[in-house]
């Protein structure tokens, strides 16, 4: 049995849909994966973080097309289940709205001491679309900063461990801070 790992990252999907130049790629992306996958692999999409560019729901939606397309004909080129994994980006957070109570925390936050559930909840109020989205394939709990998912592959366990890096991502960041 093989394993196979189809790693996505960077997508940066807009409202507009001829702007999304992946997504009218979705049949050569498609194609690309079933030149190296064998009918009955076992499969797993990672989408490493900046599905959306701007944490829209527009863009989810537009990703949605993208990611759905490629997992259902995947699955019936496959012959097989496909699991879907993925953690937001710092791309996948939306700053529109009051997000004032979340910069307030992460002005005076210390990442030395222990985050509680109410500052976390506070700082991924900018993901809540991300998660919407995620619920599509696999719910990415927002309240656990790593996510865990084991895939059974008979006599081999494969363990996906999807962290929260973008958790205190702010709208105008600077480059290595």
């Amino acid at each position: 049995m093989s394993i196979s790992v189809i790693h996505l990252t960077d997508i940066h999907m807009v409202a507009d849909i001829e702007r999304n130049t992946i997504l009218n790629r979705r049949e050569q992306l498609y194609n690309a994966c079933c030149s190296v996958l064998c009918p009955n692999d076992t499969t797993v999409i990672v989408i490493s973080g900046d599905i959306a560019f701007s944490g829209k729901p527009e863009e989810y939606d537009c990703a949605f097309d993208l990611i759905y397309y490629i997992h259902d004909k995947l699955k019936s080129y496959l012959n097989n289940d496909v699991k879907v994994l993925m953690v937001p980006g710092n791309h996948d957070c939306n700053f529109d709205g009051d997000i004032s109570k979340r910069e307030e925390l992460l002005a005076k936050l210390d990442i030395a001491k222990n985050v509680d559930q109410y500052i976390l909840e506070q700082m991924t109020t900018v993901q809540k679309n991300f998660s919407e989205f995620s619920k599509c394939f696999f719910k990415y709990d927002l309240n656990n900063l790593c996510n865990k998912y084991v895939m059974d592959c008979g006599s081999t366990k494969l363990l996906f461990q999807m962290v929260n890096t973008a958790w205190m991502s702010q709208e105008h960041e600077e480059p290595g801070k």
